[in-house]
């Protein structure tokens, strides 16, 4: 995801000719500082449950699955056939969704870090002014 910095360049420079309804819309885009678009970056990630990360490793033990069996001809009954596919697509599904909710956790991690810093900059910024 790029900064809030540069998308929100880009969007200042597009308001000028943009449409009333678009410049609205935009605006709720642009977060004022880097403090409430990290913010909103944490909320997003600590609502992740890894169901997107789960469905395209589904849809790719499925896609697996069926080029195996045209390919090597397993010579399984019916029943075994199914039994073996749907195994291989929740299993896969699992490991993507636990893969997905590690990743959200550790970019949690790194954001609220980030925040901190974000933070004690400005609390910083503000002593220097005393």
């Amino acid at each position: 995801m790029t900064a809030p910095g540069d998308t929100c360049q880009r969007i200042r420079s597009y308001q000028s000719s943009a449409p009333r309804l678009v410049r609205v819309m935009t605006i709720s885009a642009c977060p004022a500082n880097r403090e409430t678009w990290l913010r909103a970056r944490i909320a997003h990630y600590r609502a992740a449950c890894g169901c997107e990360a789960g469905s395209v490793f589904a849809l790719v033990a499925l896609v697996g699955f069926a080029v195996h069996l045209v390919s090597a001809e397993p010579g399984w009954s019916a029943l075994g056939t199914l039994g073996r596919g749907f195994g291989w697509v929740l299993a896969a599904s699992l490991l993507g969704k636990l893969l997905g909710l590690g990743y959200a956790r550790l970019r949690v991690a790194q954001l609220r870090a980030e925040l901190a810093g974000v933070e004690a900059g400005r609390i910083d910024e503000i002593n220097r002014k005393d």
